[in-house]
């Protein structure tokens, strides 16, 4: 239940994003959340390893590797979940 809630948050905020615009090309992937040991990113097409790039950063500052979690598409955006371990 609690990984619904999450990710419907995420797919949410990640619209709302979306909508506040962009400029056209848009920085991709973005992180659409992040907390204390997990982070979730939005990525365009098959980009998905520039979104693995960007959450090894993210969990690079509390000296742990990204993991992935979930994959999930919705209204044509792919987004990303990941663990810090």
């Amino acid at each position: 239940m609690r990984r619904f809630v999450v990710m419907g948050f995420a797919v949410a905020l990640a619209s709302a994003l979306t909508a506040c615009g962009s400029s056209g090309g848009g920085d991709h992937p973005q992180k659409v959340t992040a907390t204390q040991p997990s982070v979730v990113y939005s990525y365009e097409g098959d980009h998905l390893d520039q979104a693995t790039d960007k959450a090894n950063e993210f969990c690079g500052s509390y000296n742990q590797k990204a993991k992935l979690r979930d994959l999930s598409t919705q209204g044509g955006q792919h987004f990303a979940s990941f663990d810090c371990r």
